[in-house]
């Protein structure tokens, strides 16, 4: 059986993917999902981007920085971040 050529008949169907023979925003010419119309290829792609943010933390708003400071404001800043870290877990001085 062939795959339908709009999202409407593969709905109808009941199949999970169509092919209109267009390439879609991106250029990727190839099935898209039924269920949404998204390009299988696009979707593939965002999995991709997402699951790399959620490594490296960034939606959470966590990046890695290297900040260059004058030597005698290291202890002002050790003792700033101690401050905001909170008690210890250990129940000892922070």
């Amino acid at each position: 059986m062939a795959q339908p050529k709009t999202r409407k008949e593969a709905v109808r169907a009941g199949v999970k993917f169509y092919y209109t023979g267009r390439p879609c925003k991106n250029g990727h010419n190839g099935p898209r999902y039924a269920k949404n119309g998204i390009c299988v290829a696009c979707a593939s792609a965002n999995i991709r981007a997402y699951r790399r943010r959620q490594r490296l933390g960034v939606s959470a708003g966590l990046v890695s920085v290297t900040v260059m400071v004058p030597a005698e404001a290291v202890d002002t800043i050790k003792q700033t971040a101690a401050l905001l870290q909170g008690p210890a877990a250990d129940g000892g001085p922070a």
